[in-house]
């Protein structure tokens, strides 16, 4: 009988230190995807910031390069008429 209580006073003991492990692994599993996902929002946000840039940026120097290109074309086709004259 004393050798069984040893025994059963063991594995309470080990029990005991295997759910408080576990509970210190979940808990470290929960603060690890918290600061997972707190990363991935942020870099989904620069992202998003990013590319609101990159279109304003095409926007503007595809204007700059149409206008461009039609001012030197009027200019092309009105020097040709006038040394059509």
């Amino acid at each position: 009988m004393a050798i069984e209580d040893e025994s059963e006073t063991g594995w309470r003991d080990y029990r005991r230190f295997v759910v408080e492990e576990l509970r210190r692994i979940n808990a470290t599993i929960s603060a690890i995807t918290d600061k997972i996902e707190r990363f991935r929002q942020d870099d989904i946000a620069q992202l998003k910031t990013d590319i609101a840039l990159l279109k304003f940026q095409a926007g503007i120097f595809g204007a700059l390069g149409g206008t461009i290109f039609g001012t030197l074309t009027t200019v092309v086709v009105s020097l040709v008429f006038k040394s059509m004259r």
